[in-house]
């Protein structure tokens, strides 16, 4: 599956408006709220299948950790998802420009 742009602003969005910056988070996911984590996964997992998208809930969650973990080394195949969903994470509040790396090497 392919996400365009109104679906990565809808993920980063309903991050954003649910748990607020990763700041607050006190790791790569809000304490305590697995299933308020579970329900926001659902709810993007149903947005998404009503534009006519197939996506998993794991799927979903994996663009979420790349907009949140830092990368050192990427592999090529991988630098889109992870620019992008930074960039969306950033927009959304999710992240601060502080939480990209200084420094990033990919590799062909």
């Amino acid at each position: 599956m392919r996400y365009d742009s109104a679906d990565r602003r809808f993920i980063w969005a309903t991050v954003s408006s649910r748990f607020g910056s990763i700041d607050t988070w006190g790791g790569n996911r809000p304490k305590g709220c697995k299933g308020k984590w579970d329900e926001m996964l659902n709810d993007i997992s149903t947005y998404l299948r009503n534009r006519g998208k197939i996506v998993s809930i794991k799927a979903i969650n994996q663009q979420i950790e790349w907009g949140i973990t830092r990368q050192v080394n990427i592999k090529h195949s991988h630098n889109a998802t992870w620019v992008l969903n930074h960039a969306y994470a950033y927009e959304a509040g999710v992240i601060k420009y502080s939480d990209f790396p200084k420094n990033m090497m990919t590799s062909y």
